[in-house]
């Protein structure tokens, strides 16, 4: 009896899942941003896993490149197959999901995304060596550059407009003439 309550006491105060439930504190990918790349780096007793994401920042529209490196302490290096996932912190599945070989002489596995929605989003690397690996980090998508379209639209805005204004020039300096020689004739 006493057993039971304890184990209710300890479940109830186990805090609410975040986007890094199932994982263990040494399955958390840190995501290091610096001067030019984002990079990560985690290791356990077995294998380590070292990452490099450019350009370093996530943004809407904006192809990224994730190059992942698994290594090993123990043998050779890893060659298997990594999958890479990427998707927004509330949404369960779905998102960019690719699993991929290393190709041959390749020293990193290397994945092309390009993020559709901005916000928090779960990078989450996996793999199996003695068992399954599944590292997860988080990265914030920023909003992209406008669309290329808006550009257009507003270059072609500013054209008409210097049209126009010429257009409003030339007139006004006819109108000028036409009145200078009206006025003088008479």
């Amino acid at each position: 009896m006493i057993l039971g309550i304890s184990l209710a006491v300890l479940v109830a105060g186990i805090p609410p899942s975040s986007p890094g439930v199932g994982t263990s504190p040494q399955a958390k990918l840190e995501l290091m941003t610096e001067a030019e790349t984002t990079t990560f780096d985690w290791h356990d007793t077995e294998d380590r896993v070292r990452g490099l994401i450019e350009p370093r920042l996530f943004k809407t529209g904006l192809a990224s490149t994730v190059s992942v490196n698994v290594g090993s302490f123990t043998g050779p290096d890893y060659d298997g197959p990594v999958t890479l996932s990427f998707r927004p912190v509330d949404q369960v599945g779905g998102g960019y999901q690719q699993t991929t070989a290393k190709k041959p002489g390749e020293k990193s596995w290397v994945f092309a995304l390009t993020p559709s929605e901005p916000g928090p989003h779960v990078l989450e690397v996996s793999f199996r060596t003695s068992k399954l690996k599944v590292l997860r980090g988080e990265a914030l998508v920023r909003e992209g550059p406008l669309p290329a379209w808006i550009g257009w639209a507003v270059g072609v805005s500013l054209v008409g407009l210097v049209i126009a204004s010429a257009i409003a020039a030339l007139l006004r300096v006819q109108r000028e003439e036409r009145a200078k020689s009206a006025g003088g004739g008479s």
